[in-house]
């Protein structure tokens, strides 16, 4: 099993030396591209742990960080117009993602869960609605994001799939 605090040391000391290569000019990375890669890495660490011990709290803290992380560095390699108009809606959907993934976390009432879907909804309407942007246009931008960064979405899957199994396995394990 991997050391929590070990994870974390080794998400502060990449972010460091980044950082470092920075500044000294070896690679060409923005501050903004350190600090969404770390939050992307730390938020994937969170709520990893979080999961597995079954925290709702820290799950969602976790997959809200995850996703600050990835929309940052979206917004590091894409050009967003309007960004104004569009952080309400994206906030809404993260939020409800969030919350959504930690009630799979534990069993939630069926309430909870349908809030979070409403939240994820509210956010793309509010989404295509706000902005100079209709819904074949959204649907593009997820498409070229998706192509973009398909490891990350994958690797928070695999993350996701096979601590669902571990918990899973422990909870067969206990009755």
């Amino acid at each position: 099993m991997i050391n929590f605090r070990s994870v974390n040391l080794y998400i502060i000391l990449f972010a460091l030396f980044a950082l470092l290569l920075s500044i000294t000019g070896i690679i060409r990375i923005s501050f903004f591209e350190i600090i969404s890669y770390t939050s992307i890495l730390l938020g994937l660490s969170i709520f990893y742990k979080s999961l597995n011990k079954q925290n709702r709290v820290w799950v969602f803290i976790g997959s809200l960080i995850f996703q600050l992380g990835t929309i940052a560095l979206v917004f590091t390699k894409f050009e967003i117009l309007g960004f104004g108009r569009i952080i309400i809606p994206a906030l809404l959907f993260m939020v409800g993602f969030s919350l959504l993934l930690a009630n799979l976390a534990n069993a939630a009432s069926k309430m909870t869960y349908i809030v979070s879907i409403l939240m994820m909804t509210a956010g793309i309407i509010l989404m295509v609605n706000r902005g100079n942007t209709n819904l074949q246009l959204y649907l593009s931008s997820v498409y070229a994001i998706l192509k973009n960064y398909w490891i990350i979405i994958l690797a928070a899957i695999a993350i996701i799939y096979f601590t669902f199994l571990e918990i899973k396995k422990r909870n067969i394990d206990r009755d």
